[in-house]
């Protein structure tokens, strides 16, 4: 359930994204890449030969971008978003609430159907990079972030948590544990609440939690463009790290229909 991009500690990390590629319909492989010598990760896809792969590399390597339609037929900047992370050890729990109107809780597994309804109304007409690529146009985004929300509350590792104001539920955000790190993955309001100056009430409610639960760092990502969430995380202790693309490679001549959705060739 994890974002593979903080997990890239090295130059190259690579993996297999068995639910988009039954989603899609087509061998899909996610790459994130921090190095300086772009053949490692060029070889490296076409070696893989997916029908579709998801790379992330830092904002600052254009050179890299210009260098992918030397092995595909179509590639998209689907996203640009800056990496942030808070040293929880360091500065221990955020300030204390402002409104005590607000809270969160843990979702359970009884909670799954509730889940998908809030997931649907929140992410409704989300700009996410699987969105910016018209080769998956007709296909139902939607499911994969239920997905990913459901697997946050099944998963050891996971934790997905409901944002209510007043008791009554007005959004959500999940997150994912190691060890080190907890990285805050989806989050979002309610539609009819994203206007009301809720997000420093919600945001620091995780934190706090997130914080109890001995997560010495925590990690999330934002869309570049969306402000207020930048001044959100800054006035929660998060620091920017790093800004980095989403890119779709859409492959020369793989969509041929001669695969698996799981990645081997039919016989």
């Amino acid at each position: 359930m994890r974002s593979w991009y903080f997990e890239a500690d090295g130059d190259l990390l690579a993996s297999d994204a068995p639910e988009e590629s039954i989603r899609f319909g087509r061998v899909v492989r996610r790459y994130a890449y921090r190095g300086r010598d772009h053949q490692v990760l060029l070889r490296k896809i076409e070696q893989d030969c997916p029908d579709l792969a998801i790379v992330r590399v830092p904002e600052t390597d254009k050179d890299l971008l210009r260098k992918f339609s030397t092995i595909c037929d179509e590639v998209i900047v689907a996203d640009c978003q800056v990496a942030y992370s808070r040293d929880n050890v360091r500065l221990g729990p955020p300030e204390p609430p402002r409104d005590r109107t607000f809270e969160i809780r843990e979702v359970t597994e009884q909670d799954l159907e509730l889940l998908d309804s809030i997931v649907e109304k929140v992410f409704e007409g989300y700009p996410s990079h699987y969105s910016a690529n018209p080769r998956l146009r007709g296909f139902r985004i939607l499911d994969g972030y239920k997905e990913w929300a459901r697997s946050s509350v099944s998963e050891p590792s996971g934790t997905c948590f409901f944002w209510l104001k007043d008791r009554k539920l007005i959004g959500l955000a999940t997150s994912s544990f190691s060890p080190t790190t907890c990285e805050i993955s989806l989050a979002g309001l309610l539609p009819e609440h994203r206007k009301a100056g809720y997000l420093w009430h919600v945001g620091r409610e995780v934190v706090e939690a997130v914080v109890k639960k001995n997560a010495p760092t925590t990690v999330t990502s934002v869309l570049v463009q969306n402000k207020p969430m930048h001044t959100v995380l800054s006035q929660l202790g998060f620091v920017a790290d790093y800004s980095f693309y989403t890119v779709h490679l859409n492959m020369l001549g793989r969509l041929r229909g001669d695969r698996t959705a799981h990645g081997s060739r039919k016989s």
